[in-house]
């Protein structure tokens, strides 16, 4: 190979042959060819033109064309000169003497001291300008006669279909952009993948159709063909997204081409593309639900990360570990903790999200969880910090600091407005979803609604659909479960929660049978879940409840297909330990309510002691107080004796004070019920006057939401009150005896949402 065939194959010269340079070559000609007859009428519209012609001279990727009839950047005769050379270079011949390497040497001054007697020019030829034009002309007559002609039907294609407005797609646009242009293209693309959302629909079909074209005209890049594979991930496409996902990391682990002429510029390679590989596909796998798919690719990675001993990697595979198994199984290599130049910020704000997760799984304070945040070094950042805080807010929410949970959630949305983070869409659908359940469980149907409403038609166009959806859904079955009166609807909407969180639709499902009076199916759908909960925890090795009272596995159910459907039940995909104990809770406060209302009182403290031992192990604070609550109630009820260990010293009085700080207003108005029973049972004087007084707000607050259930119970302990004329002590047990699926309504005490 002679050097002039070398010479022909350099990126910088045969690649800088595009449709925007070569816009740029002519209104850098013009400008110079016509300089002294130009004429601004100010100094701002020179500095105008200076600053777009330094773009053009830069590689602007941007649509040039329309710009060239802008006033505001372009001189009104040098605009009609371009425009008219532009027309006249139609002609192919026009076009190889126009471009000529001649030119240069005879447009710019040899050296700098004849700047000052040359009135006509204004740049030296070893200037940016000067560069620029000898490097466009050298790389176009480079090429063949038809790569030429190729090149200027292709232009002229595309500059007509700007100039008529057509449509863009029908064009070639293979020198729209060079191949480092794409290549920057398809990173900016793989970087804003998560902040799509936004995008009209013929905006969105548009890029879609450039990264095709891509793929097409510059077969050997494996970077248009990985931001292809993020945004069919966004459309939720399995088959396109594998596809271009593998296929660029072969062409990543192949280079260089089998066709050595080739003259598209290599890309960086990756430390391990194979291992990259790997973990994209069980990343992928991962976000489609396909757990078995996804450890299988995590094992390969893992064999990989080994056997190349790369120590990057192997701290990817263990983040990537992290987030497929949210369970807490352990890994079983030490990754070190500083490697070789800087981290990948996602890769650190990762394993803080994932350790953040973990430590509440394994019982720690929520003070070591806030410790853990302020020393990290990636949290901070403004490209991390909504991503953070979003983590924080659920995970506060599970602690059971329902309010900061929820400032946090707010905080989350004005950040990330103002700044968005890599994953903007995801967090904004996250944030607003949970907010909207929040509404909706506080009693505000209608806001909820119009926030998802108002939310879909902005972000909702891809996966962030479902969380809408899933918000949609518990909106409209709270509201349902409030009035009562289509119990069908409310078993339909159960159907549609089991998608998105079957853990969440069997609680609620358990309500639904109990609405309806099979207390015994309710007592064995919730007596599954807990048991399911708990032998996940077990398996794990992270029940730590060996104190508890050992317990028969579910076998008693009179449904054995409820059994069975729960033996199955995978664990959630998001909160790890702490939701499956959060789930398992819930489930044995709410069968307290059943076991109290058939007079099992004994079983249900059983219940109860169970689910205040694990809420007060993993710090759940909401739930350890409604625990507290409920026991002291069935005990002075029937006055059963309590274990001494399960006694803190905090008076119960104490107990409602904390809880109704953190409780929805409809909780609120329940927990008073409670409160006032057991200040009339201990004899305090004037409690009458004041629970009917609270007895008459409450009505009020549930007739306006609609909640035909609660006003019901008011309705029965008023009577229960008025009933019963001996004294204060017999007529609190009598109100609460005839009312205890109401008062104890353990399913408005524990709703979740978060998770």
């Amino acid at each position: 190979m002679n050097f002039h065939e070398d010479f022909s194959r350099q990126r910088f010269f045969r690649d800088f042959v595009t449709f925007n340079n070569f816009i740029g070559f002519v209104v850098a000609r013009e400008y110079l060819d016509n300089v002294t007859k130009l004429v601004y009428s100010d100094e701002e519209k020179i500095y105008n033109f200076y600053k777009f012609l330094l773009k053009l001279l830069q590689g602007d990727d941007a649509f040039i064309i329309p710009r060239l009839t802008d006033p505001s950047c372009m001189n009104e005769m040098l605009s009609h000169l371009v425009l008219e050379r532009i027309e006249i270079l139609r002609n192919i011949n026009c076009v190889v003497e126009y471009v000529h390497r001649s030119y240069t040497k005879k447009a710019f001054p040899r050296d700098a001291q004849e700047l000052g007697d040359l009135k006509s020019m204004a740049f030296h030829q070893d200037s940016l300008v000067g560069q620029f034009l000898r490097k466009f002309a050298v790389g176009f007559h480079l090429q063949s006669f038809e790569q030429v002609t190729k090149f200027c039907n292709s232009f002229y294609a595309y500059y007509d279909s700007v100039r008529t407005q057509e449509k863009l797609p029908s064009v070639n646009l293979f020198w729209h952009l060079s191949s480092g242009q794409v290549v920057t293209f398809s990173k900016e693309i793989i970087a804003r993948a998560g902040r799509l959302g936004s995008l009209s629909s013929s905006e969105f079909d548009l890029l879609v159709k450039k990264l095709q074209s891509y793929q097409e005209n510059y077969p050997d890049l494996a970077t248009p063909r990985f931001a292809s594979h993020a945004v069919a991930m966004r459309q939720r496409n399995l088959s396109q997204a594998e596809t271009n996902l593998f296929k660029a990391f072969e062409m990543a682990v192949s280079w260089p081409p089998a066709d050595t002429s080739s003259a598209v510029a290599p890309e960086p390679r990756p430390v391990d593309a194979w291992t990259r590989m790997t973990l994209g596909a069980a990343d992928m796998h991962h976000r489609f639900g396909h757990s078995l798919q996804a450890r299988s690719f995590l094992h390969q990675a893992l064999a990989q990360a080994l056997e190349t001993n790369d120590v990057l990697s192997l701290r990817h595979v263990k983040a990537a570990h992290d987030v497929i198994n949210p369970m807490g199984e352990p890994f079983r290599y030490e990754t070190a903790e500083q490697t070789d130049g800087l981290l990948p910020s996602d890769l650190l704000l990762t394993e803080l999200c994932c350790k953040l997760f973990k430590l509440i799984g394994t019982s720690i304070i929520p003070q070591k969880v806030l410790l853990t945040y302020f020393n990290s070094v990636v949290a901070p950042q403004s490209d991390a910090l909504a991503i953070v805080l979003l983590t924080l807010a659920s995970i506060f929410s599970i602690y059971g600091y329902s309010i900061l949970g929820t400032a946090l959630l707010q905080c989350v949305i004005t950040i990330d407005c103002l700044s968005p983070c890599s994953i903007s869409d995801s967090v904004l659908s996250t944030s607003i979803s949970q907010l909207a359940r929040a509404l909706a469980a506080a009693g505000l149907p209608n806001q909820a609604v119009q926030i998802i409403k108002s939310a879909t038609e902005t972000i909702g166009r891809f996966e962030e659909f479902a969380h809408f959806e899933r918000a949609r859904v518990e909106t409209q079955l709270e509201q349902a479960l409030r009035t009562g009166t289509d119990l069908g609807h409310c078993g339909r909407l159960i159907n549609d929660l089991a998608l998105f969180c079957p853990w969440e639709a069997n609680l609620r499902r358990a309500n639904l049978e109990l609405k309806r009076g099979n207390q015994s199916v309710a007592i064995d759908i919730l007596q599954a879940l807990a048991d399911r909960a708990e032998s996940l925890r077990t398996s794990i090795g992270v029940s730590g409840d060996d104190d508890l009272h050992p317990h028969i596995p579910y076998s008693e159910a009179s449904d054995e297909e409820v059994g069975n459907s729960f033996k199955v039940l995978e664990p959630p995909r998001a909160g790890g330990v702490a939701a499956l104990v959060r789930f398992e809770v819930r489930a044995r406060i709410a069968m307290t309510e059943i076991l109290a209302f058939n007079g099992i009182f004994f079983e249900a403290l059983n219940q109860l002691e169970r689910a205040l031992l694990l809420s007060r192990q993993y710090h759940m604070r909401t739930f350890a107080n409604i625990c507290t609550i409920m026991m002291a109630t069935i005990s002075s009820l029937e006055e059963v004796p309590v274990k001494s260990s399960l006694v803190d010293g905090t008076s119960i009085f104490e107990t409602f004070t904390d809880i109704c700080h953190q409780a929805e207003p409809a909780v609120v108005m329940h927990l008073t019920n409670m409160k006032l029973w057991l200040s009339l049972l201990v004899g305090y004087l004037n409690v009458e006057v004041t629970w009917k007084n609270r007895l008459r707000e409450g009505a009020t607050f549930f007739a306006n939401i609609g909640d035909k259930y609660s006003l019901q119970k008011i309705v029965d302990i008023f009577a229960a009150l008025d009933n019963h004329t001996d004294h204060s002590k017999s007529r609190a047990r009598c109100a609460l005896q005839s009312t205890i699926p109401k008062v104890l309504d353990s399913f408005n005490l524990v709703k979740s949402r978060t998770s």
